[in-house]
């Protein structure tokens, strides 16, 4: 573990933890500048993909709710706040509530209310790690609700974002 891309740069006083969940930032050769996202050991760094031939640094295909800690589940959140918000958004959903009421049994204005809610939602869940569709929305509010839940933030935003779309 070391600061720079450099094997002789500074090392850090620690190292990550085994098991620890890191995501790729640069690659040069046999280094890796990472985040840490789970598991101990420094924020940020570069470490060798391999010591003495044996591999200690191995890819993982991450899913959202994988990696889906507080600091990313309140990240998403607010991009899909910010892309609620903005008054393109907030015109179209206008137009269809007065086209067909805001009623969730209606399913023609349903089903057009999800692919606007889509046209934020494909932008933003891709970059969390999801797939931008009805599925990936099911899993992305399982990710960032279950373990989340509870926490007073998490609830706000909800709240808000529940204002947004008028639900």
């Amino acid at each position: 573990m070391r600061e720079g891309q450099s094997t002789s740069s500074t090392q850090l006083p620690v190292r990550l933890s085994t098991g620890a969940i890191i995501e790729e930032i640069a690659k040069h050769g046999e280094r890796l500048n990472y985040k840490r996202l789970t598991g101990t050991g420094p924020e940020t760094g570069w470490v060798s993909l391999t010591v003495s031939g044996k591999e200690i640094v191995s890819e993982l295909k991450m899913t959202g709710d994988m990696m889906m800690t507080m600091e990313r589940a309140l990240s998403l959140q607010e991009e899909l706040m910010e892309g609620y918000g903005k008054p393109e958004f907030q015109k179209a959903l206008d137009r269809l509530i007065a086209e067909y009421g805001n009623s969730p049994s209606n399913q023609s204005f349903s089903k057009k209310r999800s692919e606007l809610f889509m046209t934020v939602q494909g932008v933003v869940l891709p970059r969390y790690g999801f797939e931008a569709s009805a599925k990936g929305v099911v899993q992305m509010m399982s990710a960032y609700n279950q373990p989340h839940l509870l926490i007073p933030e998490v609830g706000q935003n909800n709240e808000q974002m529940g204002k947004l779309l008028r639900m």
